[in-house]
This record gives C-alpha cells, sequence and structure tokens, in this order.
C-alpha cells in the first residue's frame, strides 16, 4: 500500500511540475477563455494562473487527505466505524473474531483509497493539460474534456464497487 502512495505522489507531482514548465514555455499572450461561440479571448498568460493553481493545490490537498486516511486506517476503522461509508461491510469486519485476519481485510478495504490517487493525477493532468493546451492552440473542445474525465471515473467507481463486493462476500463467507 506504501508503494501504491508514493507513486500516486510522484505521478501527482510530476503533473504539477509539468504545468509549471509548460506555463513558463507559453507566449506572454494565449487564449485565457473561450466565449459562446467557441472563440477564444486572448489575454496575458497570468489569467491561467488562477485555474491551475487552484486545480492543483485541490488534487494535492486531497491527496494529503487520503495519504492521512491510508497511514491511520487501522485506528480510524476502529475507533471511528461510522466514519467509512461501508457499513455492510464494516460491521461484518467487526464479526471477524481473529485479530489478525480482520486487520488483513482492513488492509484489503483501504487498498481502493491509495488508488483515487491514480484517478486524482487523471483528472489533474487532463484538467491542466487542456487549460494549457487549449491556451497555445486557442481551441477548446469540451466534449473530450467531459468524456475522458466520465470514463476515468466511472471505470475507476465500477472497479472500486466490484473490488469491495468480492472483499464482502469473502467476510461473509467468514462470518456467517
Amino acid at each position: 500500500m506504501a508503494a501504491l502512495l508514493v507513486i500516486g505522489w510522484v505521478l501527482n507531482v510530476a503533473v504539477t511540475v509539468y504545468a509549471l514548465d509548460r506555463y513558463n514555455a507559453l507566449p506572454e499572450n494565449v487564449a485565457v477563455s473561450f466565449g459562446p461561440d467557441g472563440q477564444p479571448i486572448i489575454g496575458p498568460k497570468t489569467r491561467l494562473l488562477m485555474p491551475i493553481t487552484v486545480m492543483t493545490g485541490t488534487w494535492l490537498a486531497i491527496a494529503l487527505l487520503v495519504t492521512t486516511f491510508v497511514i491511520f486506517r487501522h485506528k480510524i476503522l476502529n475507533n471511528y466505524p461510522y466514519l467509512i461509508n461501508l457499513p455492510g461491510l464494516t460491521l461484518l469486519l467487526g464479526r471477524v473474531a481473529e485479530k489478525e485476519k480482520r486487520r488483513e481485510y482492513i488492509d484489503r478495504v483501504f487498498v481502493a483509497l491509495p488508488l483515487t490517487l491514480f484517478l486524482l493525477f487523471g483528472i489533474n493532468a487532463a484538467v491542466v493539460t487542456t487549460i494549457l493546451e487549449s491556451a497555445v492552440t486557442f481551441s477548446f473542445n469540451p466534449a473530450i474534456l467531459i468524456g475522458s474525465l466520465t470514463i476515468m471515473t466511472g471505470t475507476f467507481v465500477a472497479g472500486v464497487l466490484l473490488y469491495y463486493r468480492s472483499i464482502y462476500k469473502e467476510v461473509k463467507a467468514i462470518v456467517t
């Protein structure tokens, strides 16, 4: 699980470094927005700093929160089970008698959390790249961005739900 966290952080920091490098390479005047007709609105590249900073800062803050939950997962699940939004599974986990087996399942439940860093990386990369590339090319196609974000998020959520379902079935078989 620690390796997933490290890789997720490296990827998210890489997007930040890419954004800074790409921003510095932009000409002084770029497309800073697009009108309702899709025509670019030209302005100084400094107007891109706010959306890029907010976007990247938000994802890094979420990554920090995810990391904290992963590091303290046993304490959180044992002391505050109502904070976990998997009530059926957490109730079953509480009924697993063997402490080491219960810890193993808790680790498996929380493995999906550091994987969210990969989803954050993908979303951050897609949005920041779209902002920077649109600024240079003076064109923006929202369908591509929205489609890629929908596919990334949908695939991630479906995978996590199927993963949790398999854990639930295993734990249920043990305790019943």
